[in-house]
């Protein structure tokens, strides 16, 4: 392969677009570090778990109380990890159920501002939570994480 001036490698030609892309419009560091920040190289080992049933949504049959639910139920899915979870907004308790799930397994509920707090599963798959903050989401660590909840 040639890679005179003339016929530069397609990889000095990344190389040269990149450097003109930083130049014209370069990354902001605050954009640099939450992105790795988002990133640590525990999550990459965990799958993001579709929510499969939330009784808050609007065309959900509890929705069609006139008052609202003291207990939010919400499930989530990979495929392969089922979690189950009642959401009790006056006292901030979170109960749920991971299948499969091992006395093994802890489940950890991280609070948006940083927070976390950690539980074990007991032998049906089971775990209790209290935590406090409004946003949040559940990791089975090594396993699944959920997406952010408001709760």
């Amino acid at each position: 392969m040639n890679t005179s001036p003339l016929h530069p490698s397609d990889a000095d030609l990344d190389e040269a677009l990149a450097r003109s892309f930083d130049a014209a419009e370069p990354v902001p560091d605050d954009a640099v570090a939450l992105a790795y920040a988002a990133a640590t190289f525990d999550d990459l080992i965990e799958e993001l778990a579709a929510l499969a049933f939330d009784s808050g949504a609007s065309d959900a049959l509890v929705a069609m109380r006139t008052e609202q639910a003291d207990t939010r139920m919400l499930s989530f899915s990979t495929g392969d990890v089922t979690i189950d979870l009642e959401i009790h907004h006056h006292d901030g308790v979170i109960v749920g159920e991971v299948s499969p799930g091992s006395e093994d397994d802890e489940v950890v509920a991280e609070a948006i501002g940083g927070g976390s707090v950690t539980a074990r599963l007991d032998e049906h798959g089971r775990f209790r939570i209290v935590i406090h903050d409004r946003v949040l989401r559940l990791r089975v660590v090594g396993k699944v994480v959920t997406p952010w909840i408001t709760a």
